[in-house]
């Protein structure tokens, strides 16, 4: 894979974030809420959210084992 210097922070940045979760989805989310809203906060801009939906997926292959 072809890295460089902006592409190794982000990739550190996500495992570290990850890490401090615990591999937890639904914290990592909430923590990066709050980094946002620190953001927010700190320069004062406000982000755009897309609208999500909630639900589940459907599985791709029926009865898969």
């Amino acid at each position: 894979m072809i890295e460089n210097e902006a592409l190794k922070d982000k990739h550190e940045a996500q495992r570290r974030m990850a890490q401090e979760a615990g591999y937890n989805i639904r914290t990592l989310e909430k923590n990066a809420h709050e980094i946002a809203l620190q953001l927010e906060k700190e320069y004062g801009v406000k982000l755009k959210y897309g609208d999500s939906h909630g639900g589940y997926l459907e599985p791709l292959i029926k009865n898969a084992a």
